[in-house]
């Protein structure tokens, strides 16, 4: 399967009834190494209107279905953190979305300089070749 040609949602919702592991995501400055990795990814993917990522912290046991099921394989997967390689996106697929991210981040920026400073607008509504 090609990830570059799914089609992605705007917003995610990640609820979480570890509010320690919410305030150190918060944190920018976090010396944490998994919360440094959380953040770069969180940065790479809230670029101008690509993903909107919305953390809610929900106390553990308040009457969500499942939740001792999703308590179990979330310890599961903290015992087994590796993932495996046909999991991975392949290295066309990043390079599909960082062209994208980069081509969307020049667009918007370039559609939002001032009329009088930006000259070839006057003549292209768009940027990119």
């Amino acid at each position: 399967m090609n990830l570059s040609s799914l089609t992605y949602p705007q917003s995610v919702l990640i609820i979480s009834d570890s509010l320690a592991s919410l305030t150190v995501i918060q944190d920018a400055y976090s010396t944490h190494s998994l919360a440094q990795r959380i953040l770069i990814l969180l940065n790479l993917v809230r670029t101008p209107s690509l993903l909107n990522v919305v953390f809610i912290w929900a106390p553990g046991y308040c009457g969500i279905p499942g939740n001792e099921a999703v308590d179990r394989a979330a310890e599961q997967a903290t015992n087994n953190p590796q993932i495996h390689s046909e999991h991975l996106p392949t290295h066309h697929d990043l390079a599909t979305y960082i062209h994208h991210s980069i081509n969307h981040l020049w667009t918007t920026n370039w559609k939002n300089l001032p009329s009088n400073s930006n000259k070839l607008a006057e003549i292209r509504t768009d940027p990119l070749p």
